[in-house]
């Protein structure tokens, strides 16, 4: 086996190792917060803020975000800081999203990027800053659909538009958009990287 190959091989597990970390983290996070607020659909919702020109609200929006995480999860998770952040890129439809989004530092070098819609989007990111930032190697989206009575993180939206019934499915999905690789990762992988992974 070549050195790059061994990287590769390496570079998988690891990510493999903390998106599992990742995953279970969040949602214990979540069952903590729900111990102490309650049931998260009654938790507090922000809506969609809009500035003078009828524009999508940005800073304010993204505040309000930054107040619902800290209330609910930041006490339950292990992380070293949290920024204003940058554009996470693509968004889960492939377009470019634009604005700052809270960008919060965990202690094992991951991060992850909160966006404010009908769900929370979460923008994780394996290794934090490092490279390649890539959809589909390091950074991965998924779902917190509190506000659509969902108790944990997905990497689906869990609607009828959204929802892969098949490993076949969810492969081209990961294939055609890498930023939803982790439908295939979560749903049917076990976060496992296997052969036909379009890495």
């Amino acid at each position: 086996m070549t050195l790059p190959s061994l990287m590769q091989k390496q570079q998988k597990l690891e990510t493999t190792a903390r998106l599992k970390k990742f995953y279970s983290g969040m949602n214990q996070a979540i069952l903590a917060a729900q111990s102490i607020h309650g049931d998260s659909k009654y938790w507090a919702k922000s809506e969609y803020i809009l500035d003078e020109n009828g524009n999508y609200d940005y800073e304010t929006y993204n505040k309000e975000a930054v107040d619902i995480f800290n209330l609910y999860l930041l006490p339950h998770l292990k992380v070293l800081k949290l920024t204003e952040g940058q554009s996470p890129g693509e968004g889960p439809d492939g377009k470019p999203v634009a604005g700052k989004f809270p960008q919060v530092y965990f202690a094992d070098g991951s991060s992850m990027q909160l966006k404010m819609g009908s769900c929370f989007d979460i923008y994780f990111d394996s290794n934090g800053d490092k490279k390649p930032n890539a959809y589909g190697k390091d950074k991965f989206i998924f779902f917190f659909c509190y506000k659509l009575n969902k108790s944990m993180i997905s990497s689906e939206i869990e609607s009828s538009s959204d929802s892969y019934a098949t490993r076949d499915e969810a492969l081209d999905l990961c294939k055609t958009s890498k930023s939803r690789c982790a439908v295939l990762l979560q749903k049917f992988d076990n976060w496992e990287f296997k052969k036909d992974y379009p890495w």
